[in-house]
């Protein structure tokens, strides 16, 4: 083979060989930036999930007891009287504080 083209054949491989070399550090550096930020986030727990678990909780709570029951089962039938649009807006609320954060994290952990 020519001399000229092995040359040029061996700058071209070594060219690509440090490009993909160069993407596999991006890669790398961008997992570790979303890991980074779920250990973040993760640091920073509001109180959200507090409230909303006491809020669902109440009435599991509440139906146990005999002197509670009455007024849990009067406001399970007030919520049932909700309009669909508001049940909507309430339950994207639960998933986006409880469920997309703990999807994202399940994806990095893999």
């Amino acid at each position: 083979m020519n001399p000229l083209i092995t040359m040029a054949l061996g700058k071209v491989i070594d060219v690509v060989s440090k490009r993909a070399a160069a993407r596999g550090r991006i890669k790398e550096a961008k997992e570790e930036v979303a890991i980074e930020a779920i250990r973040n986030r993760q640091k920073d727990v509001g109180y959200m999930d507090d409230f909303l678990l006491f809020i669902h909780a109440g009435p599991v709570i509440g139906v146990f007891f005999p002197w509670t029951r009455p007024e849990t089962m009067q406001g399970i039938e007030a919520l049932s009287a909700l309009p669909d649009w508001y049940l909507v807006v309430w339950f994207s609320m639960i998933s986006a504080v409880w469920g997309i954060p703990k999807i994202a994290d399940l994806k990095v952990k893999r």
